[in-house]
């Protein structure tokens, strides 16, 4: 009788239980579609403007984004055994997408996108290894709840100035919140099984969408893919956490990354900085260089994006190669989560053809750069982009007394944070002491 007497309180709980799922998820199925509503009511050309979205559209997904995260912490889906392996296997194979700002990274995570071999995450540059690092330094408690939130925030209304316009990244249609409490369910189901720090929360995410996708789409998936401006800055540390990582780096023309920031940071309502500027692109060569020679060419590949742009089959063969899986005309058409994409361009109207490679734009910084502003580009970072085949220019003009001509140039243009007194000394020694 004791016995049965249990059973009966179980069930009891179970349908509790059952019930409150049931509610929770009406819940979030009102304050989804209101959100959706929102978003189309909201005036986006004017928060466009001001390079951020309405203060009560975010505070609308915060609150969804938390109700997400505690309906997945209240009812976790446990995987079972043969799920946990296989989504070990994946999690474990990831490729990470990489390259600096405006070198054309989102065109590569395009082109890998609807590969049946690979699972791309729709998120863009929001899973860092150092996003994660600082989550869990922040506090241990709760940082598998900040990189759900993460997720599910920037797959619904992704950063003003990355992509302009709110996208469901995970549903077929705006206000369709199923995909995001599957994943968050699903995320904290493995969290409780995998191990939390920097490595194990990376695999918990991974491993979450992977197991929202259908099992037909499952069996093929080999390896999954991130892209981040950062990456090619942390692989030493990712390789360590990921034996089995693939990095693929795409490298630009740097007065093509320059001529395109420059154009490109008053748009989204910051001064442009030739100096950081200059800095980062010659980061990103150096760090190529030195990648390619701690991990070698089996770990590490370095693509051009002229080369891609000009012949896609060949360099995404060589791709496909590289991180093991079969090649298919799918990787020279860009998409994103299946669906036919543009570029990822900084000049107005210059948007290709959904679904196509454009080239319109590859040489377009020599109508939009000076040729002091070329020759100064090239001259400061010849000595880390030339094993690339970026070379230095023959006019010269960017050496020593171009710093100075270049500053005088940029006087008095108020788009532009010109060179300090500082960083003018430290561009002018560096010209001097170089040969």
């Amino acid at each position: 009788m004791a016995q049965a007497a249990d059973q009966a309180r179980r069930g009891d709980r179970e349908v509790t239980e059952e019930k409150t799922y049931a509610e929770a998820v009406r819940q979030l199925h009102g304050d989804a579609e209101a959100l959706a509503q929102a978003c189309r009511a909201a005036d986006l050309d004017t928060a466009e403007r001001l390079g951020r979205y309405p203060e009560p559209l975010l505070a609308s997904l915060d609150a969804l984004t938390a109700e997400i995260v505690k309906t997945g912490i209240r009812f976790p889906l446990a995987p079972d055994a043969a799920l946990l392996a296989d989504a070990a296997r994946v999690a474990d194979a990831p490729v990470f997408l990489t390259g600096v700002h405006k070198s054309g990274t989102t065109l590569l995570q395009h082109l890998c996108d609807n590969h049946p071999q690979l699972l791309v995450y729709p998120l863009d540059g929001r899973l860092g290894y150092d996003t994660v690092r600082r989550a869990i330094g922040e506090g241990l408690s709760d940082c598998g709840a900040r990189i759900a939130a993460q997720f599910i925030t920037h797959t619904i209304l992704p950063r003003m100035r990355v992509t302009r316009r709110p996208r469901w990244l995970l549903s077929a249609r705006e206000g369709d919140v199923e995909p995001y409490i599957e994943f968050a369910r699903r995320f904290f189901g493995f969290h409780a099984t995998l191990p939390r720090d920097v490595g194990g929360l990376f695999r918990c995410a991974a491993a979450a969408y992977y197991a929202t996708q259908a099992s037909e789409r499952r069996t093929a998936v080999r390896r999954w893919a991130h892209k981040a401006t950062t990456y090619f800055r942390e692989a030493e540390a990712l390789a360590r956490l990921f034996p089995q990582a693939r990095f693929v780096q795409i490298v630009r023309h740097p007065c093509a990354v320059y001529g395109a920031q420059k154009r490109r940071q008053p748009v989204k309502g910051r001064l442009f900085s030739p100096f950081d500027e200059i800095k980062a692109i010659e980061t990103s060569f150096r760090m190529a260089r030195a990648n390619l020679d701690r991990l070698g060419p089996a770990r590490y590949q370095v693509v051009r994006y002229e080369d891609l742009t000009a012949d896609p089959e060949s360099v995404m063969r060589k791709v496909a190669g590289f991180l093991g899986i079969c090649y298919d005309d799918i990787l020279i058409r860009p998409t994103q989560r299946g669906r036919d994409a543009q570029s990822n361009t900084a000049y107005e109207g210059q948007h290709n053809r959904a679904g196509t490679i454009s080239t319109e734009t590859v040489e377009r910084w020599k109508s939009e750069l000076s040729s002091l502003e070329s020759d100064f580009v090239l001259s400061m970072v010849a000595s880390a982009a030339a094993p690339f085949g970026y070379g230095a220019s023959a006019g010269g003009s960017g050496r020593l007394a171009g710093v100075f001509r270049l500053r005088r140039e940029y006087a008095g243009k108020t788009e532009i944070r010109n060179f300090s007194a500082v960083e003018t000394a430290r561009l002018a020694f560096r010209f001097a002491t170089s040969g």
